[in-house]
């Protein structure tokens, strides 16, 4: 059975509807950060960038900027834009969902398939479909 894009935007949205906790059914909007990963005694860290140009982006969770891939995980579905570097922000591992421009609630998360070095000047874009967070 074929679904128009219309039923298919409908079923990811109650989809998404489903999955979130009380709290999350309030957000409208996610906030996707950046990770660098440190060397600590005994293993490595990941870390959120702590430049002081850097912050995280705004995107609407909404089913016109995320969707569900065949195989159930979530996916952007537009391009994600950070504004240009004004500093180093090192070397990108990792990024994360959050629910708040600032601390907030880490609510998925994943890795980069190749990880990207982000010297001053540079912009760090995401194509869509690009970030997959584990689920």
């Amino acid at each position: 059975m074929k679904l128009s894009n219309e039923e298919m935007a409908r079923c990811i949205e109650d989809w998404m509807q489903s999955i979130k906790t009380e709290s999350e059914k309030r957000i409208s909007t996610y906030y996707v950060a950046l990770f660098v990963m440190n060397e600590i005694a005994g293993g490595i860290e990941l870390r959120e960038v702590t430049a002081d140009d850097y912050f995280r982006a705004r995107i609407p969770a909404t089913p016109e900027c995320w969707y569900l891939r065949k195989d159930g995980t979530l996916c952007n579905r537009k391009r994600i834009v950070f504004p240009p570097t004004k500093t180093d922000w090192g070397r990108i591992v990792g990024f994360g969902i959050y629910d708040s421009p600032h601390k907030g609630h880490l609510l998925s998360f994943g890795l980069l398939t190749v990880s990207m070095r982000v010297p001053s000047g540079s912009t760090v874009t995401f194509r869509k479909g690009e970030l997959t967070p584990f689920n």
